[in-house]
């Protein structure tokens, strides 16, 4: 059986990446406990460390990947300013990162900023008003429901919904969850990435 890790930090989880990448290890990242009789390595991230933290000013709220929807749903609910949706829509237990990652279902603009560490160990930080392409994607958008393919999201900064405008918020649920149709631009937006950061396509692209 492969290897198996558990880092607590991004500087740990870089240092890690770094590493695997120069000995030219194959490794698969979870967000929670990593399945048994893998062929590549695996990191688990289900102890990772992050400081959650309200802006109610800036109406913000960021989170380590982490994080169960049970707690956002509970921390917005008790503000009384903003909207659940649509994360009290999916399982309590799912971890938010899993949901942006996996399933194609959010926008570059549901977000302030992200955090990033590439295949190559660099951290990243996006902003969705910044960090465009030259053809004007949204880099933030790399991110989402692209299944870690480049990197992998370790916080985000989520942009809080008021309450007055939750009409306006689409209703997803469970059954919604579906993976990501990505157009023409961003596929080659995904291949030039990953040839960069990840030319021998050690991250995430061996079948478990």
């Amino acid at each position: 059986m492969a290897d198996s890790y558990a880092p607590l930090t991004t500087s740990e989880l870089s240092s890690l990446f770094i590493t695997l990448m120069r000995s030219g290890t194959r490794f698969q990242v979870y967000y929670g406990s990593c399945p048994d009789n893998t062929r590549s390595v695996t990191i688990s991230l289900k102890n990772f460390v992050g400081q959650p933290y309200l802006n109610k000013i800036n109406a913000s709220l960021t989170v380590p990947c982490t994080t169960p929807l049970q707690w956002i749903v509970k921390t917005i609910r008790e503000t009384g300013r903003y909207s659940v949706r649509p994360f009290a829509s999916f399982p309590d237990t799912l971890p938010i990162g899993e949901l942006f990652t996996h399933y194609g279902l959010f926008r570059s603009d549901a977000f302030y900023t992200l955090q990033v560490v590439l295949a190559n160990g660099e951290l990243l930080h996006l902003g969705s008003q910044a960090c465009a392409s030259v053809t004007g994607y949204q880099a933030i958008s790399l991110f989402l429901g692209t299944k870690n393919l480049i990197g992998v999201p370790v916080e985000y900064t989520l942009r809080l919904l008021p309450l007055e405008r939750e009409e306006n918020m689409p209703v997803f649920s469970a059954e919604s969850l579906k993976s990501k149709n990505s157009d023409d631009e961003e596929r080659r937006l995904l291949l030039a990435m990953k040839n960069r950061y990840d030319p021998t396509h050690l991250l995430n692209t061996t079948a478990v």
